[in-house]
């Protein structure tokens, strides 16, 4: 048995027997001697339309040796990131990137420090899903040295064991019928996300999530949603499901559901520091100026809008400020 199928055939094994919430790490870790890579991440995400996030949201991402560190600042910073539209115009291609060429401008300067500082010199990159869809996966291997470079072999071997790495995941997911469990991520404590398929099986979830589910349906086995609560929130239309311990929100992303778990008090009413970031955002200022108004970070403002527009089921500016107008004008109970 020549190496390539000795390693093919470990990762379909490993996708039979390993547990979903072990078995990214690992494949990625079967492919490394292969192509010599230093720190990887195969994630998942989606792209908002309000623009209030990143651009891209990772969810269930598997890191090898990533600072973690740098996984939150490129949030904060993924926009100015030339690689994204790159690989998500050229599904299940694998590029090849160097990053002090690719960052070369002095409009690049914030990437270019970025790639530097985190040892993301030189990439390959894949993106593992349609350009057509919402939710995107990809999978990057980096090497922190810029004259390292990943050749010409190296890629088109990527690709070909990205389309391995995937099909093993399914079957992977189709075995052990389980989600993939990620740890909650620092400053994001408004809700807790799980993607779930439209018959509401849990392909991937927040921690916070599983906990306030299995605190509501003690029956609860972590894979797949009570059938009642599906049905309501793919075929009621409102997209809300009220328990007696939080309120969970879905929202269709191609043929699945982004789903958040929200506690009940966040569902009735905006924060009052939340509230102030909406109403100064509805006339006009920006990230910057209300920070500084408010005393906070332009990040904090940020998350704080982002759940505004979550909250009150809003996509632009225009339509937060109709939206928070007739609130102000409705009776008081």
């Amino acid at each position: 048995m020549d190496a390539d199928s000795d390693l093919l055939l470990s990762l379909y094994r490993a996708a039979m027997s390993r547990p979903t919430d072990e078995f990214q790490d690992y494949a990625i870790r079967l492919i490394r001697p292969r192509l010599r890579f230093a720190s990887a991440i195969w994630g998942a995400g989606y792209f908002s339309d309000a623009g209030m996030h990143p651009a891209l949201v990772p969810i269930a991402t598997r890191t090898l040796e990533i600072d973690p560190e740098a996984i939150g600042y490129w949030k904060t910073i993924n926009r100015a990131d030339k690689i994204i539209p790159i690989v998500r115009n050229g599904p299940w291609t694998t590029f090849n990137f160097h990053a002090p060429t690719l960052f070369a401008g002095k409009e690049d300067r914030v990437m270019r420090d970025y790639a530097c500082r985190f040892g993301r010199q030189s990439y390959l990159c894949t993106a593992l899903s349609t350009k057509a869809s919402t939710v995107f996966e990809w999978c990057s291997l980096y090497r922190p040295d810029p004259d390292d470079h990943f050749t010409e072999s190296e890629r088109k071997d990527c690709q070909r064991l990205m389309e391995h790495l995937c099909e093993a995941l399914r079957i992977n997911r189709l075995t052990h019928h389980t989600q993939v469990t990620v740890p909650e991520t620092e400053g994001e404590a408004d809700g807790v996300d799980a993607l779930a398929t439209c018959a509401g099986e849990l392909l991937s979830a927040q921690e916070g999530f599983l906990t306030m589910c299995r605190r509501q349906w003690t029956d609860f086995d972590g894979r797949r949603l009570p059938s009642g609560v599906t049905l309501q929130l793919v075929g009621s239309g409102c997209g809300k499901y009220r328990t007696r311990h939080f309120v969970l929100h879905a929202r269709p992303i191609a043929d699945l559901l982004w789903l958040r778990a929200d506690a009940p008090e966040r569902d009735a009413a905006l924060a009052p520091r939340r509230m102030d970031a909406a109403a100064l955002f509805a006339q006009g200022y920006t990230y910057k100026g209300i920070a500084k108004m408010l005393g906070v970070a332009p990040a904090t403002v940020r998350n704080q809008l982002a759940s505004c527009y979550r909250e009150l089921g809003v996509s632009s500016r225009a339509e937060l400020k109709a939206k928070l107008e007739h609130l102000a004008s409705a009776p008081r109970q």
